[in-house]
């Protein structure tokens, strides 16, 4: 089984790419990393990093929805695609990210695993989660409406939480199946350094992170790499992060 992880991103976040890379391979050194940029940005030794992706398209909001639009000749040497975030700190778990959603794909008979949102997202169940799994056959069936997404996003404002809205049209005016509503935090198979935007409650942080994912995190700035990697970043959200865990 080939699997790449993979996601888009410009400017404003690509000093995550660093420890993005560095937790993906610490958990799961058997998957690929592809990653796309929209501005300059150098080569890596354990990812593909591929620049000035997208062209004409603008940074802002819609970066998180272009992440689904990326042409499926990307991805033609792979199995299965995970399409995450790039603040999503990725940890290894008891039942791996690829079982997860293989068992899911089995129970649905969908070839993507998914979630619809509750009511009260923007859009609400007319829109998929951002985090989404999916085998190469799903690229193949949605690239006619990726290929109208992908001109459409050139000539509209951009618009927050967009994304979700898009996948669902995507999956939906394919002929695909939807999903149902599962429940999001087993789905994010890490540490989403949002939520330190998002909770300010010590309680709300433990459900979205629990024990083994703080162990994992202090284990790796064990490394002295990661460490000067943590510093380069100089991100708030990993500050809060470490305090969170009492570093």
């Amino acid at each position: 089984m080939k699997l790449c992880v993979t996601t888009v991103v410009d400017k404003k976040y690509v000093h995550y790419i660093p420890l993005f890379i560095y937790c993906l391979r610490y958990a799961y050194p058997e998957y690929k990393i592809k990653i796309f940029t929209l501005c300059d940005y150098p080569s890596h030794k354990f990812a593909e990093i591929v620049p000035n992706y997208f062209e004409g398209h603008k940074p802002g909001f819609n970066t998180i929805a272009l992440r689904f639009l990326v042409p499926k000749k990307e991805f033609k040497n792979f199995d299965y695609v995970y399409i995450t975030d790039i603040d999503m700190l990725i940890m290894r778990e008891g039942r791996p990210l690829h079982t997860f959603h293989l068992q899911e794909m089995a129970s649905t008979g969908l070839c993507y695993s998914n979630s619809t949102r509750n009511s009260k997202h923007w859009k609400g169940e007319e829109s998929l989660s951002g985090l989404h799994f999916c085998a190469y056959e799903w690229f193949e069936k949605v690239e006619k409406e990726a290929d109208r997404y992908r001109d459409y996003l050139l000539n509209t404002p951009e618009r927050r939480e967009f994304d979700g809205h898009m996948l669902y049209n995507m999956c939906r005016n394919s002929g695909l199946g939807i999903p149902g509503k599962f429940k999001l935090i087993p789905r994010h198979h890490g540490i989403h350094l949002g939520n330190f935007r998002l909770f300010e409650k010590t309680r709300d942080l433990k459900k979205r992170i629990p024990m083994t994912f703080r162990f994992q995190w202090m284990r790796m700035r064990n490394n002295n790499n990661f460490l000067n990697m943590i510093r380069e970043c100089n991100d708030p959200m990993v500050d809060k992060l470490d305090k969170f865990c009492g570093l």
